[in-house]
């Protein structure tokens, strides 16, 4: 049995599929050629398993109704929160580091050095909301949840500074 890359055009959702033995390089160059669906096996790349073509337009039709569910680690991963969730600790250490050394030269009291502590620790809770709606590959927008999110989490972040300034000065 001769092997033949084939791919199959999801823009159009006819289930065309397409011979790109004649292109160049990586599918989608070139001119292909729209070739009979019905007239091929596939066969599995990972098992070398024949697949049914009637198979696979029915696996797509079902995706296509029922949504996926990914587990929440798998979404955390593909959102990159924990990436994100790093950077920002990383970056929140410098700054402490930095006022740590510079509060000497400064003359920076200890409310001051408190406050930015404070305000960096807080400030995780807005920086997973963005972690969340723009860490993911893509084309992201802002949505109404989002900026709920972001504002009530603000919010939550400065009622603590001020409460935490008011505790302090009495």
């Amino acid at each position: 049995m001769s092997q033949i890359n084939l791919t199959r055009d999801a823009g159009t959702g006819t289930g065309t599929v397409w011979d790109i033995r004649g292109t160049t390089g990586m599918a989608g160059r070139g001119t292909p050629e729209a070739l009979p669906a019905a007239t091929f096996t596939f066969t599995s790349s990972v098992w070398g398993v024949p697949v049914d073509a009637s198979a696979i337009r029915g696996a797509e039709a079902s995706a296509a109704v029922a949504p996926q569910h990914a587990s929440l680690a798998d979404r955390i991963m593909e959102r990159k929160v924990a990436q994100w969730t790093v950077a920002y600790l990383a970056g929140a250490w410098l700054v402490l580091q930095l006022i740590d050394v510079l509060a000497d030269v400064w003359a920076l009291s200890i409310l001051i050095q408190q406050l930015v502590s404070l305000v960096l620790g807080l400030g995780i809770m807005p920086a997973l909301v963005v972690a969340w709606y723009h860490g993911e590959k893509g084309k992201q927008e802002v949505c109404g949840t989002e900026c709920a999110l972001m504002a009530a989490t603000i919010m939550a972040s400065v009622s603590a500074v001020w409460l935490f300034c008011l505790a302090s000065i009495s």
